[in-house]
């Protein structure tokens, strides 16, 4: 993070970008099953928020997207 000169606030510059994605690592010692899914990616600025209509709705997204990163694990397990 950049700060100021006092070391308490941050700077918001054209440098900073934000990221978030969700990630699995399997206990395989070839790294068979790993997988992610990029949520944000490279956005400038640094910062972002996720709005979501309910807490259902929410929650929808999150096993979807879940969902998305076990499929892509469970591809990497079955290639030789």
């Amino acid at each position: 993070m950049l700060l100021d000169e006092s070391g308490e606030n941050s700077i918001h510059t054209s440098q900073l970008r934000g990221f978030f994605n969700v990630h699995i690592h399997t206990s395989d010692t070839e790294c068979r099953g790993n997988a992610a899914v990029d949520i944000v990616d490279d956005l400038h600025g640094g910062q972002f928020e996720l709005m979501f209509c309910s807490t259902p709705c929410v929650l929808q997204w999150i096993k979807d997207s879940l969902d998305d990163v076990e499929s892509q694990s469970a591809a990497t397990l079955e290639q030789p």
